[in-house]
C-alpha cells in the first residue's frame, strides 16, 4: 500500500478525497490547511487519532467525514456548514460542537456506540438531522432531541428511564428502536 507523506510546506491544492482508514498509529491528520477542495476524509478506524484539527472547520467543501472507531478521539471541533455527513460509530467522542444541531445540510450522523457521549443537543438547540441520526448504546447520554429525524435508534441505552416529551415532535419519525432498554419505565403519551 503507497503511504502518502506531507511535508509541512507542500501544499496539495488539488486534492480531493484522502483516505487513511485504518491506520491504527495516527495519532495526528496531516496538515491539509491548505487543501481547500478537500470534500471527503476518511478517518475510519484510527483508532490512535487523538485530535481534528481545528482548521477542519475552514474545510468549506467538506462534506463527508468518517471518524468511525476513533476510540482515542475524545472532542470535535466545529465542523464546517458544508458537511452532510458525519460517521463517529465507536469514538470516543464526549460530545458534538453545538454547531452541529443547527446544521440544516447534514443528512446522516452516527453517534453509535459512543459509550462516552455525555451531551446532545440542549433544550436551546433543534436537531435538524433529516436522514438518520444513530445513538445505540450511548450510556452516558443525558439531553434531549428535537426535529426532523425519520430514524431513532436508542438500542442498548442503558441509563434511558423516560423518553423525553419532544419525541412527540418529531413528525418525521418512521422508526423507533428502544430494544434492550433496561430501564426505561415510560413513554410518552403520543
Amino acid at each position: 500500500m503507497p503511504i502518502l507523506i506531507l511535508v509541512s510546506n507542500q501544499r496539495l491544492v488539488n486534492l480531493e478525497v484522502i483516505d487513511l482508514r485504518h491506520s491504527k498509529n495516527l495519532t495526528e491528520v496531516p496538515n491539509l490547511s491548505g487543501s481547500l477542495k478537500i470534500v471527503k476524509i476518511d478517518l475510519w478506524g484510527c483508532s490512535s487519532l487523538v485530535e481534528v484539527p481545528s482548521y477542519f472547520q475552514h474545510l468549506d467543501k467538506l462534506t463527508h467525514l468518517d471518524l468511525g472507531f476513533c476510540t482515542s478521539l475524545k472532542y470535535l471541533p466545529e465542523m464546517p456548514g458544508n458537511i452532510k455527513y458525519l460517521d463517529l460509530q465507536e469514538s470516543g467522542i464526549k460530545e458534538l460542537p453545538e454547531s452541529m444541531w443547527s446544521n440544516e445540510n447534514i443528512s446522516y450522523l452516527n453517534t453509535s456506540h459512543c459509550k462516552d457521549l455525555e451531551k446532545l443537543p440542549s433544550n436551546s438547540c433543534e436537531l435538524k438531522v433529516s436522514n438518520v441520526l444513530g445513538i445505540e448504546i450511548c450510556t452516558s447520554f443525558g439531553s434531549e432531541l428535537h426535529r426532523d429525524i425519520h430514524i431513532l435508534s436508542l438500542v442498548g441505552f442503558k441509563r434511558l428511564v423516560n423518553l423525553p416529551t419532544h419525541i412527540c415532535k418529531l413528525k418525521h419519525l418512521k422508526k423507533l428502536h428502544l430494544s434492550c432498554c433496561s430501564n426505561l419505565k415510560n413513554f410518552p403519551e403520543i
